[in-house]
């Protein structure tokens, strides 16, 4: 069954929808999108399910539009500047007007691209994005991946305002769990800001979610989309950044430890350290940071090992803010249901990052005398 959720943004909506089979009604959902079907750009990844594609495009075709195809690379690891601007020269070539109609199908960074050159082009065209990941299909409704900027990711970006989101929870199955892990990362972020009776339910669909089971997953995500609607109709900036809960101790992981470890992997290292530091700078319950590392280890992602010195992670961590603020201010979890801009004082920064750090080196030093115990054994 489809179920439908319409986002309402007060001068605009997006009509989310989200269920197995939902790629059978691209046509009609195209169809009402625009008032008269002519051109589309359709973007798409090089590695794009050819079934799944073909699916999309007989549905625009049957729609009446005229398809033309912007392919992302396989060699694009990361949505940039460069990248943009020749979606734009696509929409040149193809002649796209203000009546006309772009198509996102992929990761949620090619549907953050399509968001920012479907609203940039001609004073904003009407953009339909068919999420093909877990955590796309959580976000790009109210969220826009941004566009990288040399080394530095995410940097440019605008607020997401798709017409439509068509997620399809058939196009999930197969895919390796680690790919999905990312968006059950988001799906508990968005239960922790939205209310204690969401919290709860996550904690009992967490098996279900693993199973892929359709029903946990249609439920879980159309109340990702009221959480995070929420914080992005808020009145107060610091409520509307809570989406950001774990992305700066993310990012400043990901720019101090070699290897680099994976995106998922990085967030929720970024999660538990937020957490823990919510419990002092905010009225989170220590239960509740508990309960939120029990959620992580049923899904099979556990803390990562590793050894960093306090000072060289604390830096990173005023770096990657004081990138995109002029304050130290981190989304923290304030109690279950409240997720805010909180003050992060080098104090108690520091006396996390210290505990933190040395667990973690804890942690990397068992995983070395455990190998060597082996390598011992298998050796005699």
């Amino acid at each position: 069954m489809i179920q439908r959720k319409l986002i309402s943004f007060g001068d605009m909506s997006c009509d989310y929808r989200v269920g197995s089979g939902a790629l059978e009604h691209v046509s009609s959902y195209a169809s009402s999108v625009v008032g008269l079907a002519r051109r589309v750009v359709l973007v798409r990844e090089e590695e794009a399910s050819a079934s799944a594609l073909q699916e999309v495009s007989r549905g625009l075709i049957d729609a009446g539009f005229q398809i033309h195809e912007f392919v992302v690379p396989a060699s694009a690891h990361r949505v940039d500047l460069s990248l943009t601007c020749r979606l734009f020269d696509a929409c040149e070539q193809a002649s796209l007007t203000s009546d006309d109609l772009m198509v996102g199908f992929g990761s949620a960074d090619l549907c953050g691209m399509v968001s920012f050159v479907a609203q940039s082009w001609v004073g904003g065209i009407a953009s339909l994005m068919v999420p093909t990941t877990l955590d796309a299909m959580v976000v790009v409704a109210t969220h826009m991946d941004g566009i990288s900027l040399g080394s530095f990711p995410h940097m440019i970006s605008v607020p997401a305002r798709p017409a439509m989101v068509v997620a399809d929870i058939d196009l999930l199955k197969g895919t390796d769990i680690e790919k999905r892990h990312l968006g059950h990362l988001l799906l508990i972020a968005s239960a922790l800001m939205d209310s204690r009776r969401s919290w709860t339910r996550i904690a009992e669909l967490i098996p279900d979610l693993l199973q892929l089971d359709e029903a946990a997953l249609s439920e879980l995500l159309t109340m990702a989309q009221a959480s995070r609607l929420a914080a992005e109709r808020s009145q107060s900036p610091a409520v509307r950044k809570g989406t950001e809960f774990g992305y700066v101790t993310a990012r400043a992981l990901e720019a101090c430890l070699d290897p680099v470890p994976k995106a998922y992997h990085a967030l929720a290292e970024g999660m538990r350290f937020e957490a823990r530091l919510g419990t002092e700078a905010g009225r989170f319950e220590i239960d509740d940071a508990f309960a939120l590392d029990d959620m992580f280890e049923t899904l099979g992602i556990f803390e990562l090992p590793f050894v960093l010195d306090e000072n060289t992670f604390i830096e990173a961590l005023y770096q990657e803010r004081y990138r995109r603020s002029g304050r130290m201010l981190l989304a923290l979890p304030q109690m279950v249901g409240s997720i805010r801009l909180s003050v992060a004082d080098e104090d108690l920064l520091r006396r996390h990052a210290r505990a933190y750090v040395a667990s973690r080196a804890a942690l990397a030093d068992s995983d070395a005398s455990h190998e060597l115990c082996i390598k011992s054994e298998y050796d005699g």
